[in-house]
Formats: C-alpha cells, sequence, structure tokens
C-alpha cells in the first residue's frame, strides 16, 4: 500500500477546514443521465483549500470518491482518488515534491508513476469526475489563462486556454467547452461537446 507523508499534506490535513454547502451535478451523456457527482469545497486557516468529490455511474458499475489540495497561492499539493469498478480498484495518490507533483497509480495491474509541475496552472482530473473541472472558474480571466490538464489513470494530457466573461468560461485548444457560473463563482453548469457530456448542478 502506498503511503505518502510530506510535511505539506500533513500540515494541510491538521489545519482547520470552514466547508461550504456540497453541490450535486447530474451527469448526461447524449442528454441521457448517466451518474451524478457531489463536490464540496473547504477553506484551510492558512488560506489553502480542497475540493473532494464523490461520484456514482451506476450504468458502468461506478463508484469514486476524491481529494484535492491546493496551498495558498493556488498550487497543488495533494490529490487523492479512490474509484471502484468491474475492474477492481485503482488508487491515485500524488504529493508535491518540490517543484513537482509525483503521480502514483496502482490497480490489479499493477503500479506506475509519473511527475507533473506542480503549479498554479496545472489541473489534475479524471474521466469521471467531471466536477474537478470547477476549479477552472477560479483561473480563468478575461483575457484568457492558458492552463494544463493531467488525467493519472489514462496518463492524457490536454492544454487549453480559459477565458471568461461575466459567468460564463470557454475552454478552447485540446479541450474545448464551456462553464456557467453563480454569482459567487461556482460551477452550475458544464458542456463538452466533443464527448456529448454536460454536467448541471441541482439544488
Amino acid at each position: 500500500m502506498l503511503r505518502l507523508r510530506h510535511p505539506a499534506i500533513l500540515a494541510l490535513l491538521a489545519a482547520p477546514l470552514a466547508a461550504q454547502e456540497p453541490v450535486t451535478y447530474v451527469v448526461r451523456n447524449a442528454g441521457v443521465e448517466v451518474g451524478r457527482e457531489t463536490l464540496r469545497r473547504e477553506r484551510s486557516a492558512d488560506g489553502g483549500s480542497s475540493l473532494l468529490v464523490e461520484a456514482q455511474y451506476p450504468q458502468g458499475r461506478l463508484r469514486l470518491s476524491g481529494t484535492l489540495q491546493r496551498d495558498a497561492s493556488g498550487v497543488l499539493v495533494s490529490f487523492r482518488l479512490r474509484l471502484e469498478g468491474p475492474d477492481g480498484p485503482v488508487s491515485v495518490m500524488a504529493a508535491s515534491s518540490g517543484q513537482r507533483l509525483v503521480l502514483r497509480t496502482e490497480s490489479r495491474a499493477g503500479e506506475s508513476g509519473r511527475e507533473v509541475p506542480a503549479a498554479r496552472d496545472v489541473l489534475i482530473l479524471d474521466e469521471n469526475l467531471l466536477s474537478l473541472l470547477a476549479a477552472v472558474g477560479e483561473r480563468a480571466g478575461p483575457t484568457g489563462t492558458r492552463l494544463t490538464a493531467v488525467w493519472p489513470r489514462s496518463g492524457r494530457r490536454a492544454s487549453f486556454v480559459a477565458t471568461r466573461t461575466d459567468r460564463t468560461v470557454v475552454l478552447t485548444g485540446d479541450l474545448v467547452g464551456t462553464l456557467t457560473l453563480d454569482e459567487a463563482g461556482a460551477m452550475v453548469r458544464l458542456e463538452l461537446p466533443a464527448q456529448g457530456l454536460t454536467a448541471t448542478a441541482v439544488r
């Protein structure tokens, strides 16, 4: 079993957190509901933040849970993902090491690892956790913000630009889509037309 004990992670885990109300998203593929995800944001006393997400996709018999933590400057500090599915459990863990983020994936097939920059403009995503893209809303700017996304389970990487106008964020480049935000800047709808996917918040 892989254990990560980086001091920065321990400090964030120990810090008291202020939680926001969770948001549930209905995920549809070609207009048909395929799953639901629940996202919760937390702020720590030192200015850092966490995204906690849980998802169920009944058709594929998938259950996922994940936690992503950033420090006060927005740099990735840690990421944890657990997936339960027909092919067995999959665990993904990441911890910062200097200017790099070390990723480890464990499954029935074995263990693999890679490194990515631990920077504010790097996002860790998952094919079955669309709500993690909610973090884009905080980073998008009116002139466009260049971001890099990494999907640890598949090894996919994408470079894209997020441009925000009022409550809309448009994604262009390797990742194309649109985020709609509420007054507080939280994502209420995500559209990824190339994949035929949408995620809509329900209250």
